[in-house]
Order: structure tokens, then sequence, then C-alpha cells
């Protein structure tokens, strides 16, 4: 009982005097609170820049110690209007050492064909931790690409917060290609970009190695039958259907067979910074076509893209809805330009199909025997994968390496 009342008295004796005294018997008058030690220290709450500022409605005279301000850390007190210094001016900002970071719209690098038109270039984007959006910051410097003149631009992205903190350089890698290529006998190929591939527009053309090293032409049909090393060919053995079409070669050619020793390096069939394209990229071409609504009905599943890789003259006509002889004026949307170039036979060395179809080797081998290939038919809608014997004559496409 007289602990009730002795605990009473002092609560009564506090309320009267609204005093507190730590270690002290006498508190200051003046003072609300008095601490008194001589080996310790008051210790305010501590917390972040981030958590100070997420107090709500801070009253004037609130302290704090901001564990990240200034070089090492801050006793502060809100002034009713900002928090401030406990030992004068406004209170420091969160320490900041941590650059922003610079992110690219779009890719690097990008490959363009030579084109007359200015290029376009999609920026990039800096976040900083404090700063937050600083895209408009960025500073853009380096390279004018110019899409008319080949070669390889660079493009630099600079960016500080309002600390100064610098963020590291970022770069985007133009490289502008000419809008055609030239082999080493003169002929020259229009290019097309298609995705993030570059195809020939036109047959192959060439009648050596990139070497210099001649392939031969095989105008016989028993010879040709029976050929192991690359050989080349006009339809028909004639030089007009040649201008049109290109020429006809077995798949030894552009395997760079050029005789039958094993132990001999085979040659490099394509022009210099190209090679014969390959089943997977042709894959890959069909895949991106199907999916940006190439496919003659506009619809991104299944393959019916044959008109959009059909070149607009040439083919036989057709009834077919949607088949590539069927308003040839439609066709090549994606500008690939095949043509119906024909083939010649493996078992007799005949020659067959202009104007109906287009055959194109892949380099990609089945086995010992066989390679694959695409094929193209006026009257169908897809693009056909086949293989069959090495020995056929087809036509040849390149791809930028």
């Amino acid at each position: 009982m007289k602990r009730i009342w002795c605990f009473l008295l002092i609560t009564q004796s506090v309320l009267l005097t609204a005093q507190v005294g730590i270690n002290t018997s006498t508190p200051d008058p003046s003072a609300v609170l008095d601490l008194s030690s001589t080996n310790q220290g008051f210790l305010p709450p501590r917390m972040t820049g981030a958590e100070r500022d997420a107090i709500v409605s801070p009253v004037a005279g609130l302290q704090v110690w901001c564990t990240n301000c200034g070089p090492n850390g801050e006793t502060q007190v809100y002034n009713g209007n900002i928090w401030t210094n406990m030992i004068g001016g406004t209170a420091s900002a969160v320490l900041d050492n941590t650059p922003p970071v610079i992110t690219l719209v779009g890719d690097s690098p990008i490959t363009i064909v030579q084109v007359n038109d200015n290029y376009i270039d999609l920026g990039a984007t800096a976040t900083d931790d404090l700063d937050g959006n600083i895209n408009h910051s960025v500073e853009v410097s380096g390279d004018v690409v110019n899409k008319n003149v080949p070669g390889t631009y660079t493009i630099r992205y600079n960016v500080s917060d309002s600390t100064g903190n610098a963020a590291t350089e970022v770069t985007r890698i133009v490289i502008i290609i000419s809008n055609q290529i030239t082999d080493g006998q003169g002929n020259v190929y229009d290019i097309v970009a298609i995705g993030n591939q570059f195809w020939t527009k036109n047959n192959a053309e060439m009648t050596t190695y990139r070497d210099g090293t001649s392939i031969p032409q095989v105008t016989d049909a028993g010879q040709w039958a029976n050929l192991t090393t690359g050989a080349w060919c006009y339809y028909n053995n004639d030089l007009t259907t040649g201008n049109t079409y290109g020429k006809l070669y077995n798949w030894y050619a552009l395997a760079g067979i050029h005789d039958n020793d094993s132990n001999t390096p085979n040659k490099a069939f394509a022009p210099e910074g190209w090679h014969v394209s390959s089943d997977a990229e042709w894959v890959t071409l069909e895949n991106y076509l199907i999916t940006n609504g190439y496919n003659y009905d506009g619809s991104t599943t299944g393959d019916k893209i044959a008109k959009s890789i059909a070149s607009t003259t040439l083919w036989t006509s057709s009834s077919v809805t949607g088949a590539i002889g069927n308003d040839l004026s439609s066709n090549n949307t994606s500008g690939l330009n095949t043509f119906p170039g024909g083939y010649r036979s493996n078992q007799n060395g005949t020659y067959n199909t202009m104007g109906n179809y287009g055959f194109f080797w892949t380099s990609t081998e089945e086995n010992s025997t066989d390679a694959w290939y695409r094929m193209l038919a006026s009257f169908d809608t897809d693009l056909s994968k086949i293989n069959n014997s090495k020995m056929l004559g087809f036509s040849v496409r390149f791809v930028r390496d």
C-alpha cells in the first residue's frame, strides 16, 4: 500500500512541475527534460534520409540522426519547413556516390543497307537512384551517320546526375553496308534487309571460286548426271536464260568441292563477307516473315509466305487463292525477289519446270549424297523444305556473314 502511494506522489510531482530529470534531482527550470551524465550521451532516433523524408507531417523541432546525410551522417532538426543541420544551414542531401545508368533504346550494333535517307537514332534513357528519370540530360555525341555512305559509325551517350556523378559512357555502333556487292568476276548483286538478315536479291552468277579457280560449265547431260565435283550450267544451255535467272549449280560447287581428293581443302564459293544460305538461315527468314504478317492473308501463323518472296514477273499464272501466280503484282513484299529458274535433273541431265518452280540450295547436308533446299511453285502459297541429291542443278542465294 505504501508503494502505491509513493508512485502516485511521484507521478503527481512530475505532472505538476512538467519536468523530468534523468541522473539529476534538480532539473533545470527551463527544461522539461534534463539529462545528466559524464560518460553517456543522448541518442536520437537514427534513420536514413529516405526514412526521414517518409515521416508524416513532422512537427517543428523534431530531431533525428540522418545516417546517410553529409559525409558521415548528421544530427538534423525540422524547422517547420525543411530539415536543417543542428550546426546551422540546410540539411545535407543524402550522400550520393552512385552514378546514373544509361540504357540504349534499340540495338547495337545496327546494320543498315545503304539508302538515300536520313538516319533516325532511337536514343537512350538514363535513370539515377536519387534523381530518377534524367532522360532530358543525356548528351549525344560522336559520328554523324550518313546512310548514303557505307562505313561504321559510333554514337556516344553520356549523362551526369545532379551531384555530378557521371554515368559510364554507352555507345551505339551503326554499320551502313552498300546496297550492292560485287563478286570476284564483277557480277553485281542487289541487297535486301529482312529482319536481321541481309540477302542477295538475285541468283549466283560466278564461274570461279573466290580464289579464282574455275568452276567448270558442264553442258553434256550424261556428264552432269555423274558429277561429284562442282559444276554450273545455264538452263537449257542457253545464255539468254542465264541473263534473267542466273546460273544453276550442283551442290558440290557451292560446297567448294573442286576435285575428288578428300585431302584437298574445299574452296570458298561466295563473295568475301558472304556465304551460301544455310537451312537454319532459311528457317529464320521464314519465321520472321510469318511472325511479321507477310503471309498473303496477313495472318501470323502457318506458312503462306510464298508470294512475299517471289518476283512480280516470270511466274506462270494460277487461279489458286494466295498462290504466287495469282496476281503477280502483289508479290515480293519482302524484297527477296526469287525467280522460277527451274532445275537440272541429277538422273539424266535434262532441264525442267522453268516458270513454274524455283529451287534454292542451302549449304546444309542431309547425308553424304543429299542436301537441303527450298522450293517455290507458282500454284502454291508456301515455301517448301526438301532434301534430295547433291547432283541436282539449282539456284543459289547468299547471306551476309
